[in-house]
């Protein structure tokens, strides 16, 4: 397929990824406050299922019949990307580092496989290729975006607002349409404008709506009140996800599909994975941090359980406890508590506000590396 062909059909693939976001919450949510969250992963396998039963219409291309897969590539790339992952999330400094040096390791092993005319998992040749690196590059942005965002909200909305989960899901439900729509509707543009340009708009877009919805928040914020936010962020990634598959993989020679696809569906996963690492990350620290000092500064709170009390909070937020530190046996004066009410919503909020700073300036490192790709038409 070439030219609005293939725009199409990549921005239908977009498409159908946003349906899964869209119905994923819902019947998730649905099946988790009516009936058990074990019957959201009894519904993977009927997936795997129904895809397995259709999967006969597939039809495969021509395969090199000589050609083996790296498995000590695969490893290498498979514990370099985990620990970096895992690092984060753990706040592991030193994984993080041994993630690093073992896909440096990768690389070189790649490059040996090359030399020795052997079959590499990735011929480093393609990351010479502008376009597609910062196609990729983008594209794993974005994916980091949208999982940073499907990852604090419901955090908000069920820890901070004592939302079901089925009543998030409906909230999230917007932003999920929006996508699937202005994916669809704006594939075939890419043939008409650059879709470097496109691109470009739909960083912005996403960008303005993530700034409306950390405005918006506060413990009193209603649906109506984070449903423009959430609207403009889909249009946003929409905009992003009908353009970028079709900019990444029409850079690449035909020879080397299968390999660029591999990578990019690698990229975006970890995309995904960092998405909640690193927004997590910044939720966690910044909820620590403004939280110890508002008790710090407190005028209420007696200065001799200060300590006790930060420490208390933090050990109720590593074992994601529901339970706030007014629950805990202090023995707190009713002002005391009611102070520390305070200081949590305030200090929550601010931890919100922080993540939503780190996904936009994600969006403003995104708009950078866009910078890089072609100005043609597609």
């Amino acid at each position: 397929m070439k030219g609005k062909e293939r725009a199409v059909s990549f921005g239908v693939i977009g498409a159908m990824a946003a349906i899964g976001a869209a119905v994923g919450p819902i019947v998730g949510g649905f099946l988790t406050t009516y009936a058990s969250w074990r019957w959201a992963f009894a519904m993977e396998v009927i997936v795997v299922v129904v895809v397995l039963a259709y999967s006969y219409l597939l039809t495969e291309s021509e395969i090199d019949k000589r050609a083996t897969l790296d498995y000590f590539g695969v490893s290498l790339s498979a514990i370099g990307l985990a620990c970096i992952v895992f690092g984060i999330i753990k706040f592991i400094t030193y994984l993080i580092g041994i993630g690093i040096i073992v896909l440096i390791l990768f690389f070189v092993w790649q490059k040996r496989q090359e030399l020795k005319k052997k079959m590499p998992l990735v011929r480093l040749a393609i990351f010479k290729n502008r376009q597609f690196v910062s196609g990729f590059f983008t594209d794993t942005l974005e994916s980091l975006v949208l999982a940073g965002i499907m990852f604090i909200l419901p955090v908000f909305l069920q820890q901070g607002l004592d939302y079901n989960a089925f009543e998030t899901g409906v909230v999230l439900l917007p932003m999920s349409i929006a996508v699937f729509v202005v994916s669809i509707a704006t594939a075939p543009l890419g043939h008409k404008i650059a879709p470097k340009f496109l691109v470009q708009v739909g960083i912005v877009i996403t960008g303005i709506g993530a700034f409306i919805i950390r405005e918006a928040l506060s413990m009193q914020v209603t649906d109506v009140e984070l449903l423009p936010g959430l609207g403009i962020m889909g249009i946003g990634i929409g905009l992003m996800i009908a353009q970028l598959t079709n900019i990444t993989m029409s850079a690449v020679k035909e020879e080397e599909r299968g390999e660029a696809s591999g990578v990019t569906e690698t990229m975006e996963s970890m995309g995904s994975s960092l998405g909640t690492a690193i927004i997590g990350a910044v939720l966690i620290a910044a909820l620590f941090s403004s939280f110890a000092t508002g008790v710090q500064q407190s005028e209420v709170l007696d200065d001799s359980l200060k300590s006790e009390i930060i420490a208390d909070f933090e050990d109720s937020v590593e074992h994601m406890e529901g339970e706030t530190i007014a629950d805990e046996e202090l023995n707190l004066p009713k002002e005391s508590l009611d102070e520390l009410d305070s200081i949590v919503e305030n200090s929550f909020i601010r931890a919100m506000k922080s993540s939503f700073d780190a996904m936009i300036l994600c969006c403003i490192l995104c708009l950078i590396i866009s910078f890089f790709m072609p100005k043609k038409k597609l």
